[in-house]
């Protein structure tokens, strides 16, 4: 293997934690001193990442494959589509749905509720821009973060075609491009790598997980991750609290 991505949320850091697990900074740091690239592979975008304690990672897959950063020089960006952006702020509005909308530099949320203020307790975030998304319609949107259930979500969104609703719990979802993912933004980091898919591990647990995982020449879901994301998976490690990525790493020969 010649580089590893890895989602943070449930992956590097066990939710409900505010950091990385010291067998998992260990890990990083073996697998590195062999010469391993180490990525981030993230719902969230770069700014929202405050749980990795400045680990000098080489590069970042953010918002489900729309931006992509590596050597600290962002390499590609593709934002939603614009009418899609507009009706997915009108349905949020019309059906009073907490909603975050993401740009390339800056977020804003909505409104708070319980369904929002939960997910976000559980992985120590916060959102300090809270207010009408009605500007957001005239921005770079990559990515929306909807507190609704599965069932909401389908009544609501089903109609829109070239938008795709990841989950990994069952009271909020992310609205991503359909022609676009983690496996898509794992892909063009690989090619200015210049090795296959063949080289690269994926790990992750949630929904938006998924196209990694099968993607990469292999794909682990953690002890935590939800089912589908286990059946797909080439390898299931330990929870992320019970030292998955350490487990992981050492059962394919990339530690000691």
């Amino acid at each position: 293997m010649k580089a590893l991505f890895f989602d943070i949320d449930g992956t590097l850091v066990p939710i409900g934690h505010k950091g990385m697990l010291p067998s998992t900074v260990a890990a990083l740091d073996a697998a590195r001193a062999r010469g391993v690239k180490l990525f981030v592979n993230t719902g969230r975008p770069k700014y929202f990442i405050n749980n990795l304690g400045g680990y000098p990672f080489d590069g970042y897959v953010c918002l489900n494959g729309g931006m992509a950063i590596y050597e600290g020089r962002t390499i590609y960006k593709r934002p939603l589509e614009k009418a899609d952006v507009a009706r997915i702020i009108d349905i949020c509005t019309e059906n009073d749905l907490a909603c975050a909308a993401f740009a390339a530099d800056h977020l804003r949320l909505n409104f708070h509720n319980d369904r929002e203020r939960q997910v976000s307790a559980s992985i120590h975030v916060s959102f300090d821009s809270v207010g009408s998304l009605e500007p957001m319609k005239g921005e770079e949107i990559f990515q929306f973060t909807i507190y609704c259930t599965e069932e909401e979500e389908k009544r609501l969104f089903g109609g829109l075609q070239n938008i795709v609703f990841p989950r990994w719990l069952d009271i909020f979802t992310d609205a991503d491009r359909a022609d676009s993912s983690k496996a898509d933004g794992m892909a063009r980091v690989a090619r200015i790598l210049g090795i296959g898919m063949d080289e690269v591990m994926a790990f992750g647990d949630g929904g938006n997980d998924l196209p990694m995982l099968e993607a990469a020449g292999i794909g682990v879901a953690m002890g935590n991750a939800v089912p589908e994301v286990q059946s797909a998976a080439d390898f299931v490690a330990p929870p992320a609290d019970a030292d998955g990525i350490a487990v992981a790493l050492r059962h394919f020969g990339l530690l000691a």
